[in-house]
Order: structure tokens, then sequence, then C-alpha cells
């Protein structure tokens, strides 16, 4: 296709036809550069996010109060510090009927994500920051549970 084109443009350009074939023929010679290849090893976007910091919380206590979120898929919000191990293990039944997803705001490495998983017993587990999360629901503490009605721990 791009021959083609190159073709098209060169007879548009007034070139007798046979110019026209010596250019596309003429071999391809890389340009120039001083440019040092890169060889620095790439990072798997799986394991790029690592580690995962919110600074607006931290593990401790969370007072239940009702809320508004109208359709809200329910979501809960862990760390990775044995109180939101501990509270994950004990609430797994109840998150999985509820198919809530897990939002891991403090997490260091692949590693300890993956330990996390296997704690989940298939629960979802997203890596992210949950300072967003935090401020726009009032938030400084995990774990938590984030329903259309409730904030609970």
């Amino acid at each position: 296709m791009l021959k083609s084109l190159m073709v098209v443009a060169i007879v548009f350009s007034g070139l007798p036809a046979d110019a026209a074939f010596t250019q596309l023929s003429a071999p391809v010679v890389p340009e120039k550069t001083d440019k040092v290849p890169h060889t620095q090893s790439v990072v798997p976007l799986s394991e790029a996010v690592f580690p995962v910091v919110s600074t607006r919380l931290k593990p401790g206590p969370v007072a239940t109060r009702a809320v508004a979120l109208p359709a809200i898929t329910p979501v809960f919000l862990i760390g990775d510090d044995p109180r939101s191990v501990q509270w994950l293990e004990a609430r797994q039944s109840y998150l999985q009927t509820l198919n809530a997803t897990g939002l891991v705001v403090n997490v260091a490495t692949p590693a300890r994500f993956r330990f996390l998983q296997q704690r989940a017993g298939g629960l979802t587990l997203l890596p992210v920051s949950g300072d967003d999360f935090a401020q726009r629901l009032g938030l400084d503490a995990y774990p938590v549970m984030v329903t259309d009605s409730e904030v609970s721990q």
C-alpha cells in the first residue's frame, strides 16, 4: 500500500514513470543516529503500580454511618496489614455474597498483593490508591465496606 501511495505521489509530481519505479526500488538506508540503544529492562504493567500508597488512609477503626450512593457496586478497602487480612478472612463469605470488589489501598510489592489475593478466596482485588475515594467519602481508615446505603467496618 505504501508503494502504491508513493507511485501516486510521484506520478502526480510530473516525473516520468520509469523514474518513479527507480525511486521505489532504491534500497532503504537506515537513518544514522548517535543514540545509544535502550537496554534497560521493561517492568511488566502488572508490577508497575507497586508500591501502592494512600496517604489519606491508614489501618484503624471506622464508625458505621449511613450514606446515599445509589447504584454503587459494593466495594471494600483493605491494605497489606494484619488488621485488613483478619477483616478480609472474617468477612470473606459475606463479601462474596455481595459480589464486592476490593480496593487494596496500601501494599508494597506484587508478592504481598498476591498474598492478599490468596486470602480473598476469588474476590476481585485491585491495587489502587484510595486517596480520592477517602476524600470523597470522608474516610481516614480501613478496612472498610461501602455499599449504596452504608459505610461500615
